[in-house]
């Protein structure tokens, strides 16, 4: 078994590793360029056009929503961050969203996700840039993250990076990256990395580091994919060991 107790000596094959992860992270990054310099919407928008109220504003060709089970990026996201940026804009902060019945809170809506540190970067930008902006930090974070975890625990250099390439485009960030969800999915290989260095190091460093990545993923709108991390788990051991 591998001895992780004492950090790995950085190699040539490391940086052409993270090399790889990064590159091959990029790759799906290059289709969310028309989003940044185009105005374009990194968002299933044409689900308005299935309500009989829109349907008149179609575009040509626009006839039912392309992925009609992205729903909620629509229907909730967007609108919640569109609030929160108006209210900010406006000199106020965004307590309150009017613009649904009564009025509903908006701050304490934890998926509206308004102190996730990638949002309030993204309000340098426009919204259309900001959501490219999310997901591009995203898909790097999570690519990243996997690499130095896997290589952590001893794996070789290219199998960490095809590790970070296959979480970082894989199924649940690919699904979940116009969601909250993707934010915490993007977080916990990094997570795991740290922990794992604190417990073979013992340095209150990576604690920190750890704690920090706590508090962004709770700031990220979600928290379901961490719940598994703190669940107590079977029994060490059983009556008859």
């Amino acid at each position: 078994m591998t001895d992780t107790r004492h950090r790995q000596p950085r190699t040539p094959e490391d940086a052409a590793g993270v090399g790889v992860c990064v590159a091959a992270c990029g790759t799906p990054d290059r289709a969310l360029l028309p989003v940044l310099v185009e105005g374009r919407v990194f968002a299933p928008t044409d689900m308005v056009f299935d309500f009989a109220f829109f349907k008149g504003d179609a575009p040509a060709g626009v006839s039912s929503p392309s992925n009609p089970l992205l729903s909620d990026a629509v229907l909730k996201f967007y609108p919640w961050q569109v609030a929160a940026r108006t209210s900010i804009e406006r000199g106020g902060l965004p307590w309150w969203n009017p613009y649904i019945y009564a009025g509903t809170p908006l701050f304490a809506n934890g998926e509206s996700a308004i102190l996730y540190p990638i949002n309030l970067m993204g309000l340098a930008l426009s919204h259309h840039a900001a959501l490219a902006f999310s997901a591009i930090l995203r898909v790097f974070v999570a690519g990243v993250g996997m690499f130095l975890f896997v290589r952590a625990i001893g794996v070789g250099a290219l199998g960490s990076a095809l590790a970070g390439v296959a979480f970082a485009l894989g199924g649940p960030m690919t699904v979940w990256l116009n969601y909250p969800v993707g934010n915490g999915y993007a977080w916990l290989p990094m997570l795991f990395y740290l922990t794992q260095r604190l417990l073979s190091t013992r340095r209150l460093a990576y604690s920190a580091a750890a704690g920090v990545v706590i508090a962004i993923r709770s700031w990220a709108g979600t928290t379901r994919p961490c719940s598994s991390c703190w669940s107590p788990g079977p029994p060490t051991g059983s009556a008859g060991s």
